[in-house]
């Protein structure tokens, strides 16, 4: 490939977001000069060698596009009926490389933009077989949830917006989705968010009982060794015995608090484990549906 052939493609692409610009904001909804059947093809094309060439600092370009492509999807005019099923077949194969085991982080990174993606193309053009999409979706939803990243919930939230034409989203909805929703409804978005706060908590208590416990031991060395046994006993030795006796309260009560932070950690990690493994079994049963259904 000619070292001129990515830069042409980027400058395209620059002139196709500039008159898409236009175009939404309703200055050229008619005779609009996009070329219909190039348009998307450019961006595919853009997309491929952002996402596949490694280069982490361009993630967000990739976001922008998948974006964009969700836009010309919803506005309708830019991508025929005929020309659906091409684009979907390129996206889902692009995608095909971050599942399975196959670990990409930038598929990765935007799979909550390529999900948008989907549920806009599912709303517009139904009649394409989006069981693959599905399936990649779920998995890559297992993906960022296991990675502790939030944005496993706008995958599902993609998935379960999707209409329920599509016959894989109406099997998830009557087989999973009740359950799902359910423990997202109770908080399993916000596990992530609980558990950071708590770690945070423990760093703070294991800190603050390390200052103290140095504190302790060097007031315990000042003092005498025993000074209820001296006739005459120093005022300053009396409030220092009082402030050790403080500091191993204050110790003790820290560490029952640090002992209860931990127990709601371990708690906490035991929900989130147990929701992954919901998703786990959600993910190898629609798998095992999809394989047997071919």
């Amino acid at each position: 490939m000619s070292t001129m052939q990515p830069i042409r493609r980027s400058y395209r692409i620059q002139q196709y977001r500039q008159e898409l610009a236009r175009r939404f904001a309703g200055l050229e909804r008619q005779n609009a000069p996009l070329l219909r059947g190039q348009i998307w093809r450019d961006y595919l094309d853009c997309l491929e060698a952002v996402l596949l060439g490694g280069d982490a600092s361009r993630f967000g370009l990739a976001q922008e596009m998948l974006l964009e492509l969700a836009c010309m999807v919803r506005d309708g005019g830019v991508i025929t009926h005929e020309e659906y099923p091409q684009l979907l077949d390129r996206l889902i194969a692009l995608y095909a490389r971050g599942v399975g085991g196959q670990q990409c982080d930038a598929l990765t990174h935007t799979a909550a933009d390529y999900a948008d993606l989907i549920e806009a193309a599912s709303v517009a053009y139904p009649a394409y077989d989006y069981s693959t999409a599905v399936g990649q979706l779920l998995s890559y939803m297992g993906q960022l949830y296991h990675t502790r990243r939030g944005s496993w919930k706008m995958v599902y939230d993609h998935i379960a917006s999707m209409p329920e034409s599509v016959e894989a989203v109406r099997y998830l909805h009557g087989a999973f989705f009740s359950e799902v929703r359910q423990w997202t409804e109770e908080g399993a978005a916000n596990l992530f968010a609980i558990r950071r706060d708590h770690l945070q908590l423990i760093e703070t208590l294991t800190q603050a009982l390390g200052e103290l416990g140095t504190s302790v031991a060097t007031l315990r060395q000042r003092l005498p060794a025993a000074i209820g046994g001296q006739r005459v006993v120093q005022i300053g030795d009396l409030r220092q015995q009082r402030t050790l006796k403080e500091l191993m309260q204050r110790q003790q009560t820290l560490q029952q608090e640090l002992e209860g932070k931990r127990g709601l950690l371990r708690l906490i990690e035991q929900n989130i484990d147990e929701f992954e493994e919901k998703l786990r079994v959600m993910h190898r049963n629609y798998s095992l549906r999809l394989v047997y259904s071919c």
